[in-house]
């Protein structure tokens, strides 16, 4: 009998992450398999966020490697972030930014085309154009969920 090999998606190994005399994330090494969920679980402080900030190329690591669709982060970054997307309920935007801005800087990191008027019919279609120059971090609670499907929706429509 022959054995599917599995196609593996995510590849971290010795993800290391240190601030100073401070350790963040120690060594880690994980796999996930296409088509696979899973979950980051472990107290505040252990490192959960760090790590995912290092797999999206918001961080750096200070040693280790991550490879997404086979390809090494550090050196197809651009590539990668254009072939996946990530949503979490604590994610949140720059606070000190606008709707619009985020949006906007959002929109380039991902390559969206035409982000502008993108921006714009989104802003339309969700009835947030009266968020458009309000600052992310005053946002209600109900208007962030709403601003998050936003970013959801303009980077599924590049």
């Amino acid at each position: 009998m022959e054995f599917m090999k599995e196609k593996i998606i995510l590849k971290i190994s010795h993800l290391t992450k240190k601030y100073k005399s401070i350790t963040a994330v120690n060594r880690i090494s994980f796999s996930i398999g296409a088509g696979k969920i899973i979950g980051l679980l472990g107290p505040n402080g252990a490192g959960k966020t760090t790590t995912i900030n290092m797999i999206l190329g918001i961080l750096e690591p200070t040693q280790g490697s991550i490879e997404i669709f086979g390809k090494n982060m550090k050196e197809h970054s651009c590539e990668i972030s254009k072939l996946m997307n990530f949503a979490a309920v604590y994610a949140h935007m720059p606070y000190n930014l606008t709707v619009q801005q985020n949006l906007y800087i959002f929109g380039l990191l991902y390559g969206v085309k035409n982000l502008l008027e993108k921006i714009e019919s989104l802003l339309n279609e969700y009835d947030l154009k009266k968020f458009r120059h309000k600052k992310a971090g005053l946002l209600s609670l109900e208007g962030t969920p709403y601003t998050r499907h936003i970013f959801y929706k303009i980077y599924n429509q590049k």
